[in-house]
């Protein structure tokens, strides 16, 4: 037998099926009709990103152990019905390879720690906008090659999202502290984040988040 095949079987094993093929965040594409400004918030209703038209975002899939993210599209323009659209978790398949190749660290520890067990839907969205009955958009113009709002498929990520962000915006309000903001993230994407809130009575409240001590 080769002798790498024993260290292959354990990086296997150590490893969990989903973080490795679909990694811990997801791309979700979005376009508009007619070109609209979207933008996108987490569970705790913070805006983490924005665009024009369409563009892609990326988003974490989980928010803790066990704990998946959930999110809202928001698209909306002068003149029509402004669209929410629920960005919601379901089971990523690839996570039952784990079952399939004997993972059970990466069933029961990674892929559940690193939120790649989880897969967001729609990760399509093409949301077609009613026009208000009786409006008219002030800001309409004839759709012309070239035309620069057509242009407009680059997103503008406004922060960071951290995995804990859920769980440390709970513990944030048991604080007592109203967030003005989506946090300012430390150490982002490693294994301890300190996650900085603005609450609306002044104060700066730090709270530190790790994956197997949780949030404190």
């Amino acid at each position: 037998m080769n002798r790498f095949s024993p260290l292959l079987a354990v990086a296997v094993l150590c490893s969990g099926c989903a973080s490795i093929f679909s990694g811990t965040t997801q791309e979700v594409s979005i376009r508009t009709t007619p070109g609209a400004r979207y933008s996108i918030s987490n569970a705790n209703g913070s805006q983490i990103a924005a665009g024009d038209s369409a563009g892609t975002v990326q988003l974490q899939r989980g928010v803790g152990y066990f704990s998946p993210h959930a999110y809202k599209a928001k698209i909306s323009k002068e003149g029509y019905q402004t669209k929410i659209v629920d960005i919601t978790p379901g089971i990523n398949p690839w996570y039952f390879a784990n079952i399939l190749l004997g993972g059970v660290v990466g069933m029961v520890i990674v892929d559940p720690l690193t939120g790649a067990m989880f897969n967001l839907n729609p990760s399509m969205i093409d949301a077609e906008l009613d026009p208000i009955s009786g409006a008219t958009d002030a800001n309409a113009t004839t759709r012309q090659p070239g035309n620069q709002q057509d242009a407009q498929y680059a997103t503008k990520q406004l922060r960071p999202v951290s995995r804990f962000d859920y769980t440390a915006s709970r513990l944030a309000r048991d604080k007592q502290c109203i967030a003005k903001e989506s946090p300012d993230i430390g150490n982002h994407g490693k294994a301890v984040e300190t996650l900085t809130f603005q609450c609306q009575d002044g104060r700066r409240l730090a709270i530190t988040c790790g994956s197997l001590e949780g949030c404190r």
